[in-house]
């Protein structure tokens, strides 16, 4: 999914390319479509940064909990490396 990123003169020209408006022409700014648009593209917009910033309270928390992971699983690799070298060493008589 691509975005772009319009200036405000390609996204005048985009808006008329998309509405048939007429170069030149007026928008009424009382036009009820035009706020009812505004309005659908304000709240999806409020939704998209509350996913943006549930998401990044997610990411927080996995990344700790990732942290805590690998300290649990190197430290048990530690201790079974050396549990390992005991037994070899014992195995040909070092001890």
């Amino acid at each position: 999914m691509g975005t772009h990123v319009l200036s405000g003169y390609n996204l005048r020209r985009e808006v008329k390319r998309r509405t048939g408006a007429r170069v030149g022409r007026r928008v009424d700014v009382n036009d009820r479509s035009l706020v009812a648009g505004l309005a659908k593209l304000e709240a999806g917009f409020e939704y998209v940064q509350r996913d943006v910033s549930d998401l990044k309270t997610e990411l927080r928390s996995l990344r700790s909990e990732v942290r805590a992971d690998f300290r649990l699983l190197f430290g048990t690799i530690l201790t079974m490396s050396a549990g390992m070298v005991t037994l070899i060493a014992k195995a040909f008589g070092a001890f």
